[in-house]
């Protein structure tokens, strides 16, 4: 006689398929919680949209090797957290609890006796951690380390016919809905364009994500332009935010200098010179290059009143 074993969040076995049933994948929002993760369970996709979630973890005695891969898989601002709590006095990496915070992920696996870590996210200052949904004029910018930093303003105009891209690190999955810039005085009937660059694999834009299109800079203050809505969400790696204008006039806000100057480009210890940081290319005004022109030129310039580079920001969520 074939008998049928509810598992639980509608999965089901059979006497005939007990023995080939390995692991499952599971979708829970706050609706579930406490959740207790199941014998079966492997994989544990976790949305925290609406509210914070237990998952609480069975013993881990006698169950060596078990692995849970829970994905909280909200992205966006949330005060909600995710807690992950051990069976009893047992513990995840030496701590009774394990939290999880928007766009992040664990690996557990079983010693025998408790739950170790053996995958996760590593948090770094290249906008890992970011406050998010303010207002429109707080962004994350291209080239920025993470460090508190005022942009300067600009007393002359950015070359004409010049495409530039800063680096961008983005370091775990992120929600951005505008890329945006300042303008401090106005241009005589001038626009701007700026754009967003996935990196080719070797320090260096290649495809082309979103261009802006033409954005007219006659008026001043921040221009925000919406990211199309299905390129919106970063995966973690390296972004190049680009810039050009196409006239020699108007002021901007800008970078402010080198001193927190992010440097993908490594360091050549056979000179005192500032190290290269971005790229500038030649570029007739118009719809940005897909991929990114090479053999652009790398750069040390720093940003000053007199040499401007204006500072470019995508805003999160």
């Amino acid at each position: 006689m074939t008998t049928k074993t509810h598992l639980g969040n509608g999965i089901y076995i059979t006497s005939a398929t007990a023995g080939i049933i390995s692991h499952c994948d599971v979708a829970i929002t706050n609706a579930s919680s406490p959740y207790t993760a199941l014998a079966y369970d492997y994989i544990i996709r976790a949305d925290a949209t609406s509210g914070a979630i237990t998952i609480n973890l069975p013993t881990a005695v006698g169950i060596a090797g078990k692995e849970y891969h829970i994905f909280r898989t909200d992205i966006v601002t949330s005060t909600n957290i995710i807690t992950i709590d051990a069976n009893s006095t047992e513990t995840i990496d030496s701590n009774l609890t394990y939290r999880l915070y928007p766009g992040e992920w664990v690996k557990l696996e079983s010693d025998g006796a408790n739950w170790q870590v053996i995958g996760r996210p590593t948090p770094s200052i290249h906008g890992y951690y970011m406050i998010k949904n303010t207002a429109n004029f707080t962004q994350v910018a291209g080239f920025s380390m993470g460090t508190a930093t005022g942009c300067l303003t600009s007393t002359t105009s950015p070359a004409l016919g010049t495409l530039w891209a800063y680096p961008l690190i983005v370091s775990k999955t992120t929600k951005f809905d505008t890329i945006n810039f300042s303008v401090t005085s106005v241009s005589t009937a001038g626009k701007s364009h700026v754009g967003i660059y996935a990196d080719n694999g070797n320090s260096y834009p290649g495809a082309l994500i979103f261009d802006s299109g033409d954005i007219d800079t006659t008026g001043t203050g921040i221009k925000a332009t919406t990211i199309t809505s299905a390129k919106q969400v970063f995966q973690p790696g390296l972004y190049w935010l680009a810039y050009e204008q196409d006239t020699a006039t108007g002021q901007y806000r800008i970078l402010c200098g080198l001193g927190t100057v992010m440097n993908v480009m490594a360091v050549n210890i056979n000179t005192t010179a500032n190290q290269m940081w971005h790229y500038n290319v030649a570029h007739t005004f118009g719809a940005l290059p897909d991929p990114y022109t090479a053999a652009a030129n790398l750069s040390n310039t720093s940003s000053a009143a007199g040499t401007p580079l204006v500072a470019v920001g995508l805003h999160p969520v």
